[in-house]
């Protein structure tokens, strides 16, 4: 359930389950930054899919961005 096949139809439910371990999980936050550092790119890790940290990780390199232009202009 933690590697379901695909992330549509059938494998839906399996994510839901994985999930569902994941919210009582007390090391989901290690392991969603193990999979993270590690660049997992299959499989629910920290209660998220691959799609979810894919997200995370380009919401995060754009806030990185925005910071560094906003440092710039300021010494510009």
């Amino acid at each position: 359930m933690f590697f379901p096949v695909s992330s549509v139809g059938p494998a839906q439910e399996d994510i839901a389950k994985a999930k569902a371990v994941c919210g009582s999980c007390q090391v989901r936050r290690q392991c969603l930054q193990f999979a993270l550092a590690t660049h997992q790119m299959y499989g629910v890790w920290g209660g998220t899919t691959e799609e979810e940290r894919r997200l995370r990780v380009r919401e995060q390199r754009e806030r990185e961005r925005d910071a560094e232009r906003a440092s710039a202009g300021r010494y510009a």
